[in-house]
């Protein structure tokens, strides 16, 4: 592995404004806050987490129709000292912009680890780094193909 390759999703539209889901309350967050400030929360621990790692990393973001809000979004990366690009998803919701999460996987480089993560996400500073390194770890150790699945549980 040399490298590391981020492709986040993004989506800064209102929660009313998402999906029949959130509007029949099917789909509760635990964070009650404004789902503006969470985003950009978590694309800053993203960023900041991304700049101190000592590995090269590239990151691909895929909004979700953020409209003019995409711009806030546009400001924080910009504090990225690592390669970026952003896109502007065609389709909109979940499955356009896993679909075309899983498009740009698949053009990756052979010699980059992957990380696929969503807009709510925190980053501790460390945190892509030492998943290279547990990368690493384990597939040195088992010598085997490894995938490393950061899970995010609110409620451990």
């Amino acid at each position: 592995m040399n490298g590391v390759h981020v492709i986040l999703r993004t989506c800064l539209r209102d929660r009313k404004e998402r999906s029949i889901e959130d509007q029949a309350g099917w789909w509760r967050r635990v964070y009650e806050g404004s789902n503006v400030d969470l985003v950009i929360g978590c694309v800053k621990s993203l960023v900041r987490s991304v700049n101190r790692c000592r590995l090269p990393v590239r990151m691909t973001v895929i909004d979700d129709h953020s409209g003019d809000r995409l711009e806030m979004i546009r400001s924080v990366l910009r504090g990225c000292s690592k390669e970026w690009k952003l896109i502007k998803l065609k389709g909109t919701g979940f499955n356009d912009s896993s679909y075309e999460q899983l498009n740009i996987a698949m053009k990756g480089n052979d010699d980059e680890l992957l990380y696929i993560v969503e807009d709510d996400y925190l980053h501790d500073e460390h945190a892509v780094e030492k998943m290279c390194m547990a990368h690493r770890y384990f597939s040195d150790r088992f010598q085997d193909n490894v995938i490393i699945f950061p899970f995010d549980c609110p409620f451990s």
